[in-house]
C-alpha cells in the first residue's frame, strides 16, 4: 500500500513539474531580445533563445523578414548582415538563405542531433528599420516574430539607444494586429524594458515600439534589390527593348507635341481684335514686363493653377490668407505651450457678407467653420483633407470657365494617367508570364520596352494640361506680376503710389514664393506697415516679424489640410505582429 501511494505520489510530482509539450516537437522557454541603436542608425540584435526539444533534433530555422509592406501598400527593404551563432561557449554551425521575403538562418549540424534543453544567441546587424515622424523617430520591432508552431513561455527586450532622449514607448501582444500592451520599465532616458505579461501561444507575439529624439540617429534607407530587367536580358531581348523604347517614345512627344503644348496669341497684344489663336512654338521667346496688377483680377489661387497648372495645397493657403486680407476672417497666433512645442492658429470669422465670393472661396469658407465662428487650426488635422479635396476640384472649374483652360488640368493629367497606368500594368504582368515561361524570347524584351514606355508616359501624362491662348496670355503676364510683387529694384516706385500695398500683394507673394524678397524690398524702401486688423500675433509687430509669422502660418495651414489619419507604433496606434523584425522558425 505503501509503495502504491509513493508511487501516485512520484507520479504526479513528474507529470506538474515536467514541461507540458507542445503540438510542435519543441518548445521556447524563453526568449530574450537586446536590441542596441547605433549612432550610425543601425541596430545591433542579439537574440537568446532558450529551447526544449522533446525528440531528436538538429537545431532551429529562424526566419527573418527583410522585405516589409507599409499600411499605403510602398514596399520597404532593410538589409540584415548575420554576426554569429552561439551556444554562449562556443559557435554553432549555421547556413544562410534568402526569398523574395525572408531571410533564413539554418542552425546547427546536420551531421549531429541534439535534445532537451539548447540556448542559441543569433547576433546580427539590420539597417532600414528606424522611421521618421514629426517631432520624433521611432524603432517599431517585433521582438519574436508572430510565426512560431510552438508557444513561448517568457518573452521580453530590452532597447538601448545611443544617448539620451526616449520620448514614448509602447508594446503589444499577442497574435497580428493584437493591441493589448506588455510590461514595460524605462531604466533611464536611454534604455528601456519590455516583458510579455503572459505566455505566448503559437501565432502569438511580441511587439515594441520606442519613439525618441528627432536626429539622434540618421535614418537608412536600403535600396531595392536589382530588379529581374537588369539581371535576365539578353543581346536579343536589349536590342527589342531599345527598339520598342525608341519607337514608343517618339509616339508619346509626338502626342504631347499635338495635344499638349499651350495655344498663345500670335501677337503680343492681349486686346488686339486681329490676333489668332496658334499653338506655341517650341522654345518661343516670352518677354516679361513688370506688371503692377494682378492678370485679369484673377485671386491668388487661379494665378497659382496658371503658374503650375494645379491646384496645390500652397494655393489654398494663399486663398485662406486673400480672404482675410478681404476681411472675411481673422488669424489669431497662439503662443507654444511648451519650449518646444509647436504655435497653433485660431481662425476667427467675422460677419461680412459672403456675396461676390467666388465657388471654391465660399465653399472653403464654409468648409473651415462649419457653421461656427471659431476654428482651431490644430482640429482641422485628419479632418479638413477631403474638404480640401471639393475646394479644389471647385478651382479646377474656375479657370476652366474663366477660359484659362480648354479643360480641367487635373481632369487631363488623369486621363493620360490612366491609360498609361495601364499600358504599364500589362507589360508588366506580360513580362512576368514571359519571364517565368520563355525569358529567352524576344518578347521579353518587347514588354520590358512597353512597361519602360508606359513609365515615361506616365511622366508624360503630366505635361497634358493645355493652356487656352488667354491662359498663356495670363502666364505670361503673371511672370510680370511676380517681378512687381518681388519688389525687384528696377520696379520699386510702383510701391509709393498705392497705400497698404504690401497686404493687398501679400497672398500673391505667397503663391510665388517671395514674401522674402517682399518684405527686403519693403525695408530697402523705407516704406512701413501698420498692424493689419486681420492678424492677431504674440509680438511687436515689424515686417520681417510679421512676413515669417504669415511664413510660419502658411507652412502650418499646408501641413494640417492635407493630413489624413495615419499611425506609428510608439504613439499608441501600433499592434502585435506590427513594424519591422518579426518572422518566425521551427525546428529541423
Amino acid at each position: 500500500m505503501k509503495k502504491l501511494i509513493f508511487f501516485i505520489i512520484f507520479l504526479f510530482i513528474f507529470l506538474v513539474f515536467q514541461p507540458v509539450k507542445a503540438a510542435s516537437d519543441f518548445i521556447i522557454n524563453d526568449f530574450k531580445s537586446n536590441i542596441a541603436i547605433q549612432s550610425d542608425g543601425k541596430i545591433i540584435v542579439e537574440e537568446t533563445i532558450e529551447v526544449f526539444f522533446y525528440e531528436l533534433r538538429h537545431g532551429i530555422y529562424r526566419d527573418i523578414p527583410h522585405t516589409y509592406k507599409s499600411a499605403t501598400g510602398e514596399k520597404k527593404y532593410t538589409k540584415i548582415e548575420i554576426n554569429s551563432v552561439t551556444d554562449g561557449n562556443k559557435n554553432i554551425p549555421y547556413e544562410i538563405s534568402s526569398n523574395a521575403a525572408n531571410l533564413r538562418i539554418k542552425i546547427g549540424d546536420p551531421n549531429k542531433t541534439v535534445s532537451g534543453s539548447q540556448n542559441y544567441i543569433i547576433k546580427y546587424l539590420v539597417s532600414g528599420v528606424l522611421v521618421p515622424f514629426e517631432g520624433y523617430d521611432e524603432l517599431y520591432w517585433n521582438v519574436t516574430g508572430n510565426d512560431w508552431p510552438t508557444s513561448i513561455q517568457k518573452s521580453s527586450a530590452v532597447v538601448i539607444l545611443p544617448q539620451d532622449g526616449i520620448v514614448q514607448s509602447a508594446c503589444y501582444v499577442g497574435r497580428y494586429g493584437a493591441t493589448t500592451p506588455c510590461l514595460i520599465n524605462q531604466i533611464n532616458e536611454k534604455e528601456i524594458q519590455f516583458t510579455s505579461s503572459r505566455n505566448l501561444s503559437s501565432g502569438e507575439g511580441l511587439t515594441l515600439a520606442v519613439g525618441y529624439k528627432k536626429g539622434m540617429v540618421p535614418i537608412l534607407v536600403v535600396e531595392p534589390p536589382k530588379t529581374t530587367l537588369e539581371i535576365l536580358f539578353s543581346p536579343t531581348n536589349l536590342i527589342t527593348f531599345f527598339f520598342v523604347l525608341i519607337i514608343g517614345i517618339f509616339l508619346l512627344l509626338m502626342m504631347w507635341w499635338r495635344k499638349g503644348r499651350d495655344y498663345y496669341y500670335e501677337r503680343k497684344s492681349l486686346h488686339d481684335p486681329k490676333q489668332k489663336e496658334k499653338i506655341m512654338p517650341l522654345g518661343a521667346y516670352e518677354s516679361i514686363g513688370a506688371e503692377y496688377e494682378p492678370p485679369l483680377n484673377l485671386r491668388p489661387a487661379e494665378i497659382g493653377v496658371v503658374m503650375d497648372e494645379r491646384a496645390d495645397t500652397l494655393d489654398i493657403s494663399a486663398t485662406i490668407v486673400d480672404l482675410a486680407v478681404r476681411g472675411y476672417l481673422v488669424i489669431k497666433e497662439e503662443s507654444k505651450k511648451l519650449l518646444f512645442g509647436r504655435k497653433d492658429y485660431i481662425l476667427i470669422k467675422t460677419d461680412k457678407q459672403e456675396e461676390g465670393l467666388l465657388g471654391y472661396e465660399e465653399t472653403l469658407l464654409n468648409e473651415l467653420f462649419l457653421e461656427k465662428k471659431e476654428t482651431r487650426l490644430s482640429e482641422l488635422k485628419n479632418t479638413f483633407y477631403k474638404s480640401l479635396k471639393t475646394v479644389k476640384k471647385q478651382l479646377y472649374k474656375e479657370v476652366v470657365f474663366k477660359k484659362l483652360f480648354e479643360k480641367d488640368p487635373q481632369s487631363v493629367r488623369s486621363k493620360y494617367l490612366v491609360f498609361a497606368l495601364l499600358l504599364t500594368f500589362f507589360s508588366i504582368i506580360g513580362f512576368l508570364i514571359i519571364l517565368k515561361n520563355i525569358p529567352n524570347s524576344f518578347l521579353l524584351g518587347l514588354s520590358a520596352g512597353a512597361a519602360v514606355c508606359g513609365i515615361f508616359f506616365i511622366i508624360i501624362s503630366f505635361f497634358m494640361p493645355r493652356k487656352s491662348a488667354l491662359g498663356r496670355e495670363v502666364y505670361r503676364r503673371a511672370r510680370g506680376y511676380e517681378l512687381f510683387v518681388s519688389g525687384t529694384e528696377k520696379y520699386r516706385q510702383p510701391f509709393f503710389e498705392k497705400e497698404n500695398i504690401f497686404m493687398e500683394v501679400l497672398p500673391y507673394a505667397i503663391v510665388f514664393g517671395v514674401t522674402k524678397k517682399l518684405a527686403d524690398a519693403m525695408k530697402d524702401m523705407g516704406i512701413k506697415t501698420t498692424q493689419p486688423n486681420w492678424y492677431i500675433g504674440t509680438t511687436i509687430f515689424d515686417t520681417h516679424g510679421f512676413t515669417s509669422d504669415i511664413n510660419n502660418f502658411s507652412s502650418s495651414l499646408s501641413s494640417v489640410i492635407a493630413s489624413s489619419p495615419a499611425g506609428s507604433g510608439s504613439g499608441g496606434a501600433g499592434f502585435a505582429g506590427g513594424g519591422f523584425g518579426g518572422g518566425g522558425g521551427r525546428s529541423w
